[in-house]
């Protein structure tokens, strides 16, 4: 095993995503060595994603044998919402497996067992490689959040976060708090506490869980924009379900985002929502169209989506249905 610093290496920050113990002390001895800056390893992607948003570090390792997912289905979210060159690490090399990771966005492959002169040199490939000229190959897309430098003249979008799960607080809190376009105020943990600081800092957005015990996040969402009506709301849930999703936007929500999404796709809903318009995902809204065509919709339901459809307000659907 190789002892030598990298030049193109040395005080490098990375972090590990990798799943099986033996193989993170390897590389760990490896990476070290190399006089790289470890900041993490972790085996659970959440955990990884709170590491990002804490450390930034330069470039990371992921393995697609997680226990929990699949680290390709999260390489194309952090290579777009962070920048940050990736490497897959695999158990086995097959021509469809390289494809995938280009694919995903990926920009280096190495196989296990991990050899330390395979992942050295393809660390500093990954390094020589400018960030930019890859990006800049992809077709950008309209639901992708931009990066810092480019919203650094902007004011950030002041968002409380509400969510009973302390876990999902601090992780999701610290991936949207690595972008200089949103700052987050404050955070919640039941509906109760979200109204009284949504009363205290009148944020821009609120991102609330649907289900909190106590006081749920739709019952919340109906008391803030009861008494604040141009309150934007962002509803999280876990559950892709007409029942919550039409309680939601009738409650005043301008979005219902599963907690399952790209983080692009929330930041997204979460610049949308500042304009006051609605985001309905493409699934919920063909399970709302489903719901249309039932014969057990009631004729106020119909009109009401109709108005959700339409991108009205809960003010202005108010208004067109005569409701106070």
């Amino acid at each position: 095993m190789s002892s030598e610093v990298s030049s193109l290496l040395a005080g490098k920050r990375i972090l590990v995503v990798e799943g099986e113990g033996i193989t993170q002390l390897l590389m760990n001895r490896i990476l070290t060595r190399a006089g790289l800056i470890v900041v993490g390893q972790v085996a659970d992607v959440a955990e990884a994603l709170a590491i990002i948003g804490r450390e930034k570090p330069d470039i990371m390792t992921i393995a697609t044998s997680l226990t929990d997912i699949d680290g390709l289905d999260v390489i194309q979210d952090v290579v777009a919402a962070f920048f940050i060159p990736v490497v897959v690490v695999r158990n086995h090399d097959t021509q469809q497996d390289r494809q995938r990771s280009r694919e995903a966005g990926a920009r280096g492959y190495i196989v296990k067992p991990v050899q330390a002169e395979a992942l050295i040199a393809e660390l500093e490939r990954c390094c020589q490689e400018e960030a930019s000229q890859e990006i800049a190959k992809r077709e950008p897309s309209r639901t992708l959040p931009l990066r810092k430098a480019e919203r650094s003249a902007s004011t950030p979008i002041r968002v409380l976060f509400a969510d009973d799960h302390a876990m999902i607080r601090e992780t999701l809190a610290n991936a949207l708090s690595a972008y200089d376009r949103i700052e987050v105020v404050a955070i919640a943990s039941s509906g109760r506490e979200a109204i009284e600081c949504y009363r205290r800092l009148i944020p821009d957005v609120v991102l609330m869980d649907v289900r909190m015990a106590g006081m749920d996040g739709i019952e919340a969402t109906a008391e803030i924009c009861r008494e604040f009506p141009d309150a934007r709301v962002v509803m999280l849930s876990v559950l892709n379900t007409y029942e919550d999703a039409y309680r939601a936007f009738s409650a005043g929500a301008k979005a219902y985002i599963l907690k399952e999404s790209p983080l692009s796709v929330l930041i997204a809903a979460i610049e949308v929502a500042t304009t006051g318009k609605i985001t309905v995902p493409p699934e919920l809204a063909q399970m709302l169209v489903d719901r249309l065509r039932s014969e057990d919709l009631t004729s106020r339901e119909v009109e009401v989506l109709g108005l959700i459809a339409k991108g009205m307000s809960n003010r202005q659907i108010a208004t067109q249905l005569l409701l106070t």
